[in-house]
């Protein structure tokens, strides 16, 4: 069992670029809320019965208190975080998924607190161990018709958990898989046993991994053969049974995000704009796409600046709308909260909650 009390310590890379003063301003300021915390890179997002979850890309696990808007470290700092997840119940968990970074290996790909994240125990199965600690997931899915069964999506491969996470298997690939990262679960909300999973391959195509019998069997789609791209977001419609979609690192067609209404047998352009879109959720009726768009490079560092960009999709209309988003790095991850806000985690900002 590991103790999650860690000493925090933050430093942020100068840069020769401008980068915005990451604030809300005029009408902007009356729908976003910066929360913090300052100066990181969130990677995932899980909003609890414990309070909301921030995962960053170096500096572990944080738990945000409402009442004093401060942010509590609680460990897992060791690597990456890739995904979170929680799972409600009598014994509520959170589930937390590790990814490489550098040349590190990891005790565990899962770990999981059931006591709001005061202790972690690995929760992989031994499955990192039993590879000298080089296998991590990238992401994480709950079946919303079954509260134990768990799906992650590890280099180039898929597992199943039917335990809530205690144990694996794997229904597609296996250890030995090489890729880019299965980024991205969403199981149908419709009870009708279909599973979806979207990553990059070792080659750079972005695969759509179907299952049409909760995980027993996979189909491999790809949308945009012909492109050098990575399903970064994939999401069941929550009204259209057949309907998919698929948020890319990449463009294709000059869009960003794709969808289908045949269950992936075909795909259509659905928001052209030429952006990276990590994130799709839906907030009752509305579906938003969190993305960021490419500004400048440092010209001494080489690193990119990527400017947060919102946009939603109301029910009934086929018309991306764009939302106005403060002055910020660009987003990377996004939940819902218990008020029915959209939780943005961004590549260096911190988190913002937009208020529709």
């Amino acid at each position: 069992m590991l103790d999650s009390r860690v000493t925090l310590s933050v430093v942020r890379t100068a840069l020769c670029i401008v980068i915005p003063a990451c604030s809300a301003t005029g009408p902007v300021a009356e729908h976003w809320v910066r929360l913090g915390p300052d100066g990181m890179w969130v990677t995932a997002l899980a909003q609890t019965d414990w309070g909301l979850f921030a995962g960053t890309r170096n500096n572990g696990v944080f738990l945000y208190h409402s009442e004093t808007a401060d942010w509590e470290p609680l460990g897992l700092s060791s690597s990456q975080v890739g995904c979170m997840l929680y799972l409600p119940g009598d014994r509520p968990k959170l589930l937390v998924g590790m990814v490489w970074r550098g040349t590190e290996p990891t005790e565990a790909a899962v770990f999981a607190t059931e006591d709001g994240g005061e202790t972690w125990v690995p929760s992989d199965g031994g499955l990192a161990s039993s590879v000298g600690g080089y296998f991590w997931a990238h992401s994480l899915g709950l079946d919303p018709n079954n509260a134990d069964r768990v799906y992650m999506g590890g280099p180039y491969s898929l597992l199943r958990s039917d335990d809530g996470g205690s144990t694996w298997e794997f229904v597609y690939g296996n250890s030995d898989q090489i890729g880019l990262g299965i980024r991205s679960i969403s199981v149908s909300p419709h009870a009708d046993r279909s599973v979806w999973a979207g990553g990059q391959s070792s080659l750079g195509v972005g695969p759509i991994f179907r299952s049409l019998d909760s995980g027993a069997s996979w189909d491999v789609l790809f949308p945009a053969p012909r492109h050098e791209v990575a399903i970064e977001a994939v999401l069941v419609d929550h009204q259209r049974q057949n309907r998919v979609w698929a948020g890319l690192l990449g463009t294709v067609d000059g869009g960003s995000v794709l969808y289908s209404d045949d269950r992936g047998e075909t795909w259509e352009t659905s928001l052209r704009e030429p952006l990276q879109t990590p994130a799709l959720v839906y907030i009752n009726e509305t579906l938003y796409a969190v993305a960021r768009q490419f500004v400048e490079s440092d010209l001494t560092t080489g690193r990119p600046y990527y400017r947060l960009r919102l946009f939603h999709l109301q029910d009934g209309s086929d018309s991306w709308q764009s939302i106005p988003a403060p002055e910020s790095w660009g987003g990377w991850s996004a939940t819902a909260d218990e008020n029915g806000d959209l939780i943005v985690g961004t590549m260096g900002s911190g988190v913002w909650r937009y208020s529709p």
